[in-house]
């Protein structure tokens, strides 16, 4: 995500970068903050690994090299939610993944 057609220079489209970076950087902090929280609070033992790269792929190596019993991600955020869009590929994941998969459904404030 680099937003070319506004980037007419490699040190602007590197600190653009960069600041995509740390945005997301913040965003999973934040949700790993939350469900370490919760989890300790519930006496759940998890864990979570932060990659870098496309996430179908990166998951599937995490799923691959790792013994769990279970994989938990939330659903796609629907399009009026604020944040960046998932782009995981359900349908290659539910193919290739050997254990169980839960898909959390987006909260709805009602």
């Amino acid at each position: 995500m680099l937003g070319d057609d506004w980037l007419n220079n490699a040190i602007t489209q590197i600190r653009y970068g960069k600041y995509v970076e740390g945005e997301l950087e913040k965003e999973v902090q934040e949700n790993i903050n939350r469900v370490s929280t919760e989890a300790l609070r519930q006496e759940i033992t998890y864990s979570y690994e932060f990659m870098l790269g496309k996430p179908t792929e990166c998951l599937l190596q995490v799923a691959d090299s790792s013994h769990f019993d279970l994989i938990v991600m939330g659903s796609p955020r629907p399009k009026n939610q604020e944040g960046l869009k998932s782009r995981m590929h359900c349908e290659k994941l539910l193919r290739a993944l050997s254990i169980p998969l839960l898909i959390i459904p987006y909260p709805h404030n009602a």
